[in-house]
């Protein structure tokens, strides 16, 4: 018995719980996120339609959603939090993911992500991920790509930039505000709220240097339930301390 209606019966059961969190920091939902997200990403390699050499979805019956939309921003959040180990070896894999796709636009944002979140910390392994990040990316640039532009998928900034300024202001208002929201919630200050807004403006800068969606605002379902997830996640750790760090006990 350590606990009771009317208080403690064990004094150090506190203290004991401090130390369990310090070796366990991360909640369970972000390590599954961690861990499962480059797993999913790399199953489009096997049962994604080859389009122009391209395999970046799930299929899901007649739906097709785009695997890094739907998970990108949730591994995003979880990465953050582990600059271990752990952490370095699933931005391996993510990275190598992205380039047997290839997706370089993903590629952009996971590189936009590691770098927002040098901003909560410098610390060795998230320089590393960084690092392993701009090397993917510089990687993937490498492969071809043909796939050709969509209406209402990819350049819809730029189309609605043709129709007038009130459009453009207005949308491009709209979008920055969703990418940078997540960054601004007080709880979320200096964890994986940066590192959701910078994977969103990695793809933002994707989508105007080339032929890559439109975050949020672009047609598909899969961006907006990323969003979503993302943002259950961060709600979920908003009590969490930060990166891992390896106290012993």
């Amino acid at each position: 018995i350590v606990g009771g209606e009317h208080g403690d019966f064990f004094p150090g059961r506190a203290h004991l719980r401090h130390l369990i969190m310090q070796r366990l920091p991360v909640s369970p939902a972000s390590l599954i996120a961690l861990c499962a997200c480059p797993l999913i990403a790399a199953a489009t390699l096997v049962i994604s339609p080859d389009i122009d050499g391209v395999q970046r979805w799930l299929p899901l019956g007649p739906l097709r959603l785009h695997a890094a939309a739907l998970l990108g921003p949730a591994f995003a959040i979880a990465l953050q939090a582990r600059d271990d180990r752990v952490g370095i070896a699933a931005c391996v894999v993510m990275a190598a993911v992205l380039f047997l796709q290839p997706d370089l636009g993903t590629s952009i944002a996971l590189v936009g992500a590691a770098a927002l979140s040098l901003v909560a910390s410098r610390s060795p392994g998230r320089i590393t991920i960084l690092a392993i990040a701009v090397a993917g990316c510089a990687l993937t640039a490498t492969r071809p790509d043909s796939l050709q532009p969509v209406s209402f998928v990819e350049g819809v900034l730029q189309d609605l930039a043709q129709q007038g300024p009130a459009l453009i202001i207005i949308a491009a208002s709209a979008l920055l505000a969703a990418i940078l929201a997540p960054s601004l919630r007080a709880h979320d200050r200096n964890t994986g709220g940066l590192a959701a807004s910078g994977w969103y403006l990695g793809l933002l800068v994707a989508s105007l240097a080339g032929n890559y969606p439109t975050p949020l605002i672009g047609y598909g379902a899969a961006p907006i339930i990323g969003y979503g997830i993302a943002i259950g996640l961060l709600g979920r750790g908003r009590q969490s301390p930060g990166p891992v760090r390896r106290n012993a006990i």
